[in-house]
């Protein structure tokens, strides 16, 4: 069962946007191709100016990080600033691993700031070219394109509505949750833990390293649980970014009976994923982009990103949105 609802035509009488899609703002004037590292530096750097910043703050010195890592942090600016462009392949390994230790060194609230101003920094940067004239371009901010009506002409958006639970369909949603096990049955099969078997799985991960201590016990909580529908999926819509990702939870969600919003490129992986949701518990929802009125769903989130910015803004106001990505390249 589906239905379409349409979002406000941003675009002109044809139906053409004149935008290109995220771009890098520099590029290298020898090999036309984009120059990243100025971006990517600087995105760190606002990083780690932010949490100095917050600390020379008298209200938020004693409640985000020590002094000693706030030395740390600035000793780490000025290897960021002076490392040439030319050995940032090779050296920003070590950079980054000082930058997650400092990162991991604060109290939550630091670690937040951090990653808002790095974010900040990270959208305020990039561009999207848009015509000027006959045969000119211009560079124009793509955070000023979402935020801002007029910068770019925008193509039409709609949304495809995809309801589970078809006539044929007696699936249920998963009521104790089940997690992949590396067993196998007698059968040769992969089992699936859940409850204390799930648990017990989790605890030995922990003790072996391959997975934090904090996530075996989030995750042994959700175990606990006896209906996941209710508390952990309902009233919340889930963002899948990149959703037929072989790693993505898409089909864990919808047998949980969520509401997701995908956004993947048209074709057969996203065909396969609508059968996936018309097939699930009728209480799973998927809300699918079409871009450009021309009825396919689907979408390109680095050619649509004004427009996915815009229709992902406006889904479900009543419900809380996750945001997850998978497998984006």
């Amino acid at each position: 069962r589906t239905q379409t609802k349409t979002m406000p035509n941003t675009s002109d009488e044809t139906g053409v946007a004149y935008h290109g899609g995220i771009e890098w703002p520099l590029y290298n004037e020898k090999t036309g191709k984009p120059s990243t590292t100025p971006t990517n530096k600087s995105v760190w750097i606002a990083a780690l100016k932010a949490l100095v910043d917050a600390f020379s703050s008298d209200n938020e010195r004693n409640s985000i990080v020590s002094a000693e890592v706030i030395e740390c942090a600035m000793k780490l600016v000025k290897k960021f600033e002076s490392q040439p462009s030319s050995e940032w392949r090779k050296g920003y390994i070590d950079l980054l691993h000082e930058f997650g230790i400092i990162m991991a060194s604060c109290e939550p609230k630091g670690s937040l700031i951090m990653a808002c101003a790095g974010l900040s920094c990270l959208n305020s940067s990039m561009v999207i070219s848009t015509k000027k004239g006959e045969n000119d371009t211009e560079k124009v901010s793509a955070q000023d394109v979402v935020m801002k009506d007029g910068i770019v002409e925008l193509l039409p958006i709609s949304t495809l509505i995809i309801n589970g639970g078809n006539s044929n369909s007696d699936v249920t949603v998963m009521k104790k949750f089940e997690m992949a096990s590396p067993h196998h049955d007698e059968k040769g099969k992969n089992m699936v833990a859940k409850g204390e078997m799930m648990k017990q799985q989790l605890s030995k991960w922990a003790e072996y390293g391959c997975i934090e201590t904090s996530a075996a016990e989030s995750a042994s909580k959700i175990a606990d649980l006896e209906d996941c529908h209710s508390s952990l999926v309902k009233d919340k819509v889930f963002v899948l970014l990149g959703a037929t990702s072989a790693m993505g939870p898409a089909e864990v969600l919808i047998q949980l009976g969520a509401t997701i919003a995908a956004v993947a490129r048209p074709g057969k992986k996203l065909a396969a994923l609508e059968e996936m949701v018309k097939n699930g518990p009728s209480e799973a929802t998927m809300l699918l982009p079409q871009v450009g009125g021309d009825g396919a769903a689907g979408a390109d989130l680095i050619r649509h990103a004004p427009e996915l910015a815009r229709w992902i803004a406006g889904l479900c106001p009543e419900k809380k949105t996750c945001y997850l990505q998978f497998g984006l390249s």
